[in-house]
């Protein structure tokens, strides 16, 4: 437990839910409206440093300290610090207030004394030493009080404790996901994602490719390390890196079955309307603190949460491909929490039952339950099934792509649906690429060393997919893969972790389970609904 405690991820989860009621009780909320800055960006950010304010520098979901700012009409140079100890209050809605917590110092200052730069790119050199050109600059923002939401949040002390209350008895011990991954940078091991999430049960064993972009190599090798950090039993088949060479004004991302697509002009939405015409447009259109939640607009009778997008298709485009940035919500790990208790004293039993579902039933009843997040696109004025995102996992956002056929598609537009149980989903950032499909050089690297909580070689477990697993058993455990680094072929490189695996989730329950309501999980949409109860009933 102790080791689970020093993770940073967990750790901040774990600070501000156990935080969270006490504040609360103690003296409220204080919240803080967000205010864009007007161009030139550089001599803005000049100002905001010679004012001593605390400038946080983002770059899609990653943020650094930025310090000794020098800049030009063309660039901001600075240099780079780990936001160590330094919890960020990102923008949530830029319209409306933002909860901060007056008591607690941020770092070196205050949420009103920070500023937040948003940019698209920039270069790193000696490690701490960045260059971001003006033009690559996409907002800056900075914080004032909120004077009236601040005071109302005064009024709001027994609904906060009730959500409170639930969060520190569900959401701590609902954390079900999956082996978390950590690349090392040259410096030290990065949190980076989460691999085959969602599934739980032997049949829903799969192949997984999670994008590595921090990872660095260290004496001509790539490191990774894999860690059970949740109280699972976590079975791993395979590990092997994909390496993609490629040009430099070239994306690569794979999709769930590993085939690595490029993407030279992602077109963002031209709109993007929930099912009841909810315009969230702002929300998916850019990687940034923003994303769209499933609380925007009101679900359907079925709590099915649904979002439209519509995209202009160049004319000549016969095929596209379907890109987004998002996560699963830890509001889904409580329902899953939730969901668990019913089974009492009988959850493990049940559990070792499922193990000999087949595996296209199980898909079969996640499908049903809009677990995952279902593609369709408009064909005829009627929606077309497609496909569908895999579980992608509550702690990270992740970006996921999806090959489709617009050979049907005579209109000058193409409208998209993505649709998922209240609550599930958090989406961040849509595009649509129709650009022709560049030349790229893939090598898949096996294993050099494998190694298990510091000394068990677990190499040859992991070498195949042939059924012999590495079983990391109890929290705490992890290994050290070792992959070697090939020669570059072109002017970058992407790359990813494939694994292939599947875990189970350990339960110590009490009690008779509770048999009528785990008969109404059996129906397709039953989750969705129980979803939106267990919401209603909250609030």
């Amino acid at each position: 437990m102790f080791k689970l405690l020093r993770r940073p991820l967990i750790l901040k989860m774990i600070t501000w839910i156990m935080l969270g009621p006490f504040l609360i009780m103690t003296g409220g909320c204080n919240y803080f409206r967000v205010h864009s800055s007007g161009k030139p960006y550089p001599a803005v950010i000049q100002q905001m440093q010679e004012e001593q304010k605390f400038i946080i520098l983002h770059l899609e979901d990653r943020a650094w300290h930025l310090t000794d700012i020098r800049s030009d009409e063309n660039h901001v140079t600075g240099t780079l610090s780990f936001l160590s100890g330094h919890d960020i209050y990102k923008t949530a809605n830029p319209d409306r207030a933002n909860r901060y917590n007056r008591s607690k110092t941020s770092g070196q200052s205050e949420v009103l004394d920070e500023v937040h730069i948003y940019a698209s790119e920039m270069a790193i050199t000696d490690r701490v030493n960045v260059s971001i050109p003006s033009d690559a600059i996409l907002r800056v923002e900075e914080y004032s009080k909120a004077m009236g939401a601040t005071a109302f949040s005064y009024l709001s002390v027994p609904l906060g404790i009730l959500a409170g209350a639930f969060v520190v008895t569900g959401i701590i011990v609902a954390l079900t996901s999956c082996p978390f991954v950590y690349v090392f940078d040259g410096a030290e091991y990065l949190f980076t994602g989460e691999i085959f999430s969602g599934a739980i049960q032997p049949g829903l064993e799969r192949d997984d490719y999670l994008p590595l972009p921090f990872i660095r190599p260290t004496d001509e090798t790539y490191n990774i390390k894999i860690t059970n950090e949740l109280k699972e039993r976590q079975y791993v088949d395979m590990a092997e890196l994909m390496v993609v060479d490629h040009g430099k004004d070239v994306l690569v991302i794979t999709d769930k079955n590993g085939f690595p697509f490029t993407v030279l002009s992602p077109l963002p939405p031209v709109s993007a309307l929930t099912g009841d015409n909810t315009d969230v447009t702002d929300l998916v259109r850019e990687k940034d603190a923003r994303s769209y939640s499933g609380l925007e607009g009101i679900t359907d009778e079925n709590s099915i949460n649904s979002v439209i997008l519509k995209f202009v298709k160049p004319e000549e485009a016969s095929e596209g491909r379907l890109l987004i940035r998002a996560k699963n919500t830890l509001w889904l790990e409580a329902v899953s929490l939730k969901m668990h208790e019913l089974f009492g004293e009988r959850y493990n039993t049940f559990s070792a039952k499922r193990d000999a579902v087949p595996g296209h039933k199980l898909q079969k009843w996640q499908l049903e339950q809009q677990l995952p997040l279902s593609v369709y696109i408009e064909k005829n004025h009627k929606w077309e099934f497609l496909d569908y995102f895999n579980i992608a996992g509550p702690a990270a956002m992740r970006d996921d792509i999806l090959q489709l056929n617009l050979e049907d598609i005579i209109s000058d537009t193409v409208k998209i649906k993505l649709e998922t149980g209240f609550r599930f989903w958090e989406v961040d950032y849509t595009a649509m690429d129709f650009s022709s499909k560049e030349e790229v050089s893939v090598v898949r690297l096996p294993l050099i060393s494998a190694t298990a909580n510091g000394d068990m070689e677990v190499k040859e477990a992991l070498a195949a997919t042939d059924d012999v697993y590495y079983v990391l058993d109890e929290q705490g455990d992890e290994a050290i893969l070792v992959f070697s680094c090939p020669e570059l072929k072109n002017d970058c490189r992407s790359v990813f972790l494939h694994s292939r695996g599947y875990y189970k989730v350990i339960r110590d329950q009490a009690g008779p389970p509770d048999k009528k309501t785990l008969r109404t999980f059996r129906k397709p949409g039953r989750i969705p609904l129980f979803s939106r109860e267990l919401y209603d009933g909250m609030r």
